[in-house]
């Protein structure tokens, strides 16, 4: 907290702050209203607030060392931390005017535009090719990464909680010595914070629940069994096919029979040979020709997701079943999910259905399309045979489909 010239007593809170909090502190010496000042530019002109803190304090750090000067950049440089320099820096970078060009396009692209020291000077503010810090690389830390593929804005909470704590635990997790925070002080930290007791429950040592999972508003869900359903509410989960692995309330129920056991004493192995040469078609009533073309006929494509009707339905349409055929001749895997969030697809139980799973389309069962994408990503990178692929569609790899 801290009182401004108006009297008004005003608090620092993180990112409303931030963009501008040091060079301020350093140009008056004290705590002032202006630091305000960058989030409200920020926010009015589009900008994103957690690059432009780096980008002013890497300026600064130019200045000081000579890289640049008032003239080369058409800013108030010696008045940084004042609000005519904030206003002149965020004006010239959201219209792109002059050296505010340079600065938009981020600040490891300006630097190698000036020189090698302004590079040098770069590596001390930013860790991205974006402009942006460590603590919130979605590539450092995969649940960072899950974060801002779901959340609509930037779920900052949640990104100081995870990124930070990380941090300070990633020195015991390489063996430095004199490292204050172990991998005990982590599972502290995750049984008060993130999901309770089933974030961290262990039995003789090994996970309760050793699965890649989503815990959100009381319940812990089977990660490649859920689709996000609500871009507002809390309640943004739904995994409609199969059970929740824990439930939370005054106490823990863990439905043991539903969750996975992995194979002991198998070390982890990570894939990443990934196979994108993949397409979603979504059937709709009065789907054309072209459109289905349009798709089928993308080069290098190996496999594609039908999102049909019900439990796999989709038009009898001569040309339809025909462009189908043709495309399963040519090698083209197809898979038949359902448009439903809940249900499976039970091919030949309609007619409808019955004519793709003859030209040889594969029955995705209660796979999501999420998961179906992320199956079919995987089968094609590890240079299978077509017959084993369409073999281990059919097959649970990970719990993520009901045969």
């Amino acid at each position: 907290m801290y009182t401004g010239d108006d009297g008004r007593e005003y608090k620092s809170f993180c990112q409303a702050t931030n963009p501008y909090k040091k060079a301020v502190l350093n140009y008056y010496g004290e705590w002032r209203p202006t630091q305000l000042l960058g989030s409200r530019l920020s926010d009015t002109y589009g900008l994103d607030s957690a690059v432009m803190e780096p980008v002013v304090s890497w300026l600064i750090s130019c200045y000081k060392n000579g890289v640049v000067t008032e003239q080369m950049t058409g800013l108030p440089l010696a008045k940084a931390g004042a609000p005519e320099f904030i206003e002149e820096l965020t004006r010239k970078i959201s219209r792109r005017e002059g050296f505010g060009d340079i600065l938009a396009q981020g600040v490891m692209s300006a630097a190698e535009k000036i020189s090698p020291k302004a590079v040098e000077l770069a590596h001390e503010f930013v860790h991205t090719r974006s402009g942006e810090c460590k603590d919130y690389d979605p590539r450092l830390f995969i649940t960072t990464a899950l974060m801002y593929a779901t959340e609509p804005r930037r779920p900052i909470h949640q990104l100081h909680g995870i990124s930070f704590t990380m941090l300070a635990w990633m020195p015991f997790a390489r063996g430095e010595e004199n490292a204050m925070f172990t991998t005990d002080n982590f599972l502290s930290v995750a049984r008060k914070f993130w999901g309770g007791e089933i974030a961290a429950a262990k039995i003789n040592g090994q996970p309760l629940v050793p699965e890649v999972c989503i815990y959100f508003e009381f319940k812990l869900l089977r990660g490649n069994r859920t689709t996000k359903i609500n871009a507002e509410d809390f309640n943004a989960f739904h995994s409609a096919n199969y059970p929740p692995l824990a439930e939370s309330g005054v106490h823990i129920r863990y439905n043991k029979e539903a969750i996975a056991k992995p194979v002991a004493g198998k070390p982890l192995h990570v894939h990443k040979n990934l196979d994108t040469n993949l397409a979603v078609l979504k059937i709709f009533p009065g789907i054309t020709e072209g459109v289905v073309d349009s798709i089928l006929q993308c080069q290098g494509l190996r496999a594609l997701i039908l999102e049909t009707f019900g439990a796999g339905n989709a038009p009898t349409d001569d040309w339809f079943i025909s462009k189908i055929r043709d495309a399963v001749e040519k090698g083209i895997i197809i898979l038949n999910v359902t448009q439903c969030s809940q249900g499976r697809v039970e091919m030949g139980l309609y007619e409808t259905s019955k004519l793709l799973a003859e030209a040889g389309v594969i029955s995705g069962f209660d796979m999501t399309t999420e998961a179906a994408l992320t199956k079919l990503m995987f089968l094609l990178g590890q240079n299978l045979s077509p017959a084993q692929t369409r073999s281990l569609l059919n097959k649970s790899l990970n719990g993520e489909i009901t045969v």
